[in-house]
């Protein structure tokens, strides 16, 4: 069953969509595997791009954000663990530091299965924000380090 198409006028902020490319005649179209949510929209004639003085003319530019690629699966022991999974873990973690009082953001992260080892076991990687009086300052400092290297 093919899902439910919509135009990038029936889009909604917070909703989560895959995207898909169509060809000018619409006769091809083309799922890219992406999915994206919608943080809002642009609609404000001083911000980046110049748009029309007259609001009633202001079209709603849709913002996004990539939320995960589809079939992006941790499939090294047969477990099918999905990237958003491991992204919504990955925030409820940061969630839980900032309420223990370490000023802590996950930025970024990778993760590869480390299989010559026993046992086997996922490495990740991660790139931490501190928050400093309301800055973000992309640093990894020896702090930042002893809440993954414990003695």
């Amino acid at each position: 069953a093919q899902p439910k198409t919509l135009l990038i006028l029936d889009i909604e902020p917070g909703n989560r969509y895959e995207l898909v490319c169509t060809t000018e005649a619409g006769l091809i179209r083309y799922r890219m595997g992406d999915v994206v949510t919608c943080t809002g929209f642009f609609c404000r004639s001083d911000d980046l791009v110049p748009l029309p003085i007259d609001h009633e003319e202001v079209p709603r530019i849709p913002l996004f954000s990539i939320a995960y690629r589809i079939g992006s699966l941790l499939d090294a022991f047969g477990e099918k663990t999905s990237e958003q999974h491991l992204m919504d873990a990955l925030q409820r973690t940061s969630q839980q530091w900032k309420e223990q009082g370490i000023p802590l953001d996950i930025y970024d992260f990778t993760s590869y299965p480390k299989l010559d080892v026993f046992p086997s076991h996922y490495v990740l990687f991660f790139e931490l924000i501190e928050e400093q009086n309301s800055k973000r300052e992309y640093k990894t400092s020896e702090k930042n380090l002893q809440l993954f290297f414990k003695p």
